[in-house]
C-alpha cells in the first residue's frame, strides 16, 4: 500500500507468543512522514562538529528544526563510546535525544562478532532477552547522563514528550535508549508519564525475538518506526538466523531514493514483513547514506561494512 510523502497511516497489530506463551501486545500507531523527515534532520545533526551542534549552527539540518535548543551534549568515558545530544523543541513540545552512529572509534568496537548477551539495561525483559553486546556496551557508556538530561528537561517543561532518533549504529543505540528512557520516566513521572517516540534510519537488528516483543510493548504508547531505504544492507544485519536477531516493529520501507513510495510494513512476532527491505535482492551501500533523498552527512562506508 504505497503512500505519498505527506501521508499519515494508522497501523494496528498484535504481537503474540512471547517466550512460548500467548501474550498479546496490541500496538496502535500513526506514522507521519513529516515527523520522520524532522527526525532525520535531528539524526543528521549528530555528525556535525560538537561546536556546531552546541550552537545549533550546522546548516540545513539545524535550520530544519529552528525551535530546537541544545541543553546537553553527551559523550561516553572511553574511546569507543557514542555521542548524543539532548535538547528541547518547543515547536513540537518534545525533549529530543539524538545519537551519532558513525565514528572511527565505533568502527573498531563494532567489528567484533555480533555476540548476543543478556539484556541488562532495564528490568522486566526476562532472562531470555539477548542483545548485541556492542550496542549494549555503547549505550551503557552514555546512559546515566542521557537519562539525567531527559529528566531535567522534562521537569522544566511539564507536558512535553520525548523523541529519540539515530542513524545506523546510532539507530541501534537509539532503540536501547528509547526503551530505557521510557521505563525511567515512567518511574520518575508516575502521574504524567511522558510518552517516548522513536524514529530510526538504517537500523541493524539489535536483539533476539524475546527482546523485540518486549521492547515493542514498552514503546507501545508512542510512535516507533524504523525507516529503511531501497537496497540498504544494514537493516538486514546481523542476519535473522544469527543468534535469532530480530527487528522491533514497525518498519517503513521506502522503495524510491527520494523517500517516496513509502509504506508501513506488516511486521509480526515471527519476523520482518517479507515484502519490505528483507526482499531486496541487491546490496547498495549508497542507500545506507541516502534517506528521503538526502545524504547523511557523516556517513562512512566502514560503519555499514562492519556488519558484513
Amino acid at each position: 500500500m504505497p503512500h505519498s510523502s505527506c501521508s499519515r497511516i494508522v497501523v494496528v497489530a498484535a504481537l503474540l507468543l512471547l517466550c512460548g506463551s500467548a501474550r498479546a501486545v496490541v500496538l496502535s500507531r500513526e506514522y507521519s512522514q513529516t515527523d520522520a523527515r524532522r527526525s532525520l534532520q535531528y539524526a543528521n545533526v549528530t555528525y556535525a562538529d560538537i561546536d556546531a551542534i552546541e550552537s545549533w549552527k550546522c546548516g540545513g539540518s539545524c535550520n530544519a528544526n529552528p525551535s530546537f535548543k541544545v541543553t546537553s551534549i553527551v559523550k561516553g568515558d572511553d574511546a569507543h563510546s557514542l555521542l548524543a545530544y539532548v535538547g528541547v523543541d518547543d515547536g513540537s513540545a518534545q525533549v529530543v535525544v539524538a545519537l551519532r552512529g558513525s565514528a572511527t572509534q565505533q568502527e573498531k568496537l563494532m567489528r567484533r562478532p555480533a555476540e548476543p548477551v543478556l539484556y541488562d539495561i532495564t528490568s522486566g525483559c526476562g532472562l531470555e532477552c539477548r542483545v548485541h553486546t556492542g550496542f549494549q556496551r555503547s549505550y551503557l557508556a552514555v546512559r546515566r547522563t542521557v537519562r539525567a538530561a531527559v529528566v531535567r528537561d522534562l521537569t522544566m517543561h511539564p507536558g512535553y514528550n520525548v523523541l529519540v532518533t539515530g542513524h545506523s549504529v546510532g539507530a541501534a543505540v537509539a532503540l536501547l535508549a528509547a526503551v530505557d528512557v521510557q521505563a525511567h520516566v515512567n518511574r520518575m513521572f508516575f502521574v504524567s508519564r511522558p510518552i517516548v517516540s522513536l524514529y530510526t534510519f538504517g537500523m541493524p537488528r539489535v536483539g533476539n525475538r524475546a527482546f523485540a516483543v518486549w521492547a515493542a510493548g514498552m514503546l507501545s504508547r508512542g510512535s516507533h518506526f524504523r525507516i529503511t531505504s531501497r537496497h540498504d544492507p544494514v537493516p538486514r544485519m546481523p542476519s535473522s538466523g544469527s543468534a535469532d536477531f530480530q527487528h522491533v516493529p514497525y518498519e517503513v520501507y521506502c522503495a524510491a531514493a527520494a523517500g517516496t513510495n513509502c509504506r508501513v510494513c506488516e511486521d509480526s512476532a515471527d519476523g520482518d514483513d517479507p515484502t519490505c527491505i528483507v526482499q531486496a535482492s541487491k546490496v547498495d551501500m549508497r542507500d545506507h547514506f541516502f534517506y528521503f533523498g538526502e545524504r547523511i552527512s557523516g556517513g562512512a562506508a566502514g560503519d555499514a561494512m562492519l556488519y558484513l
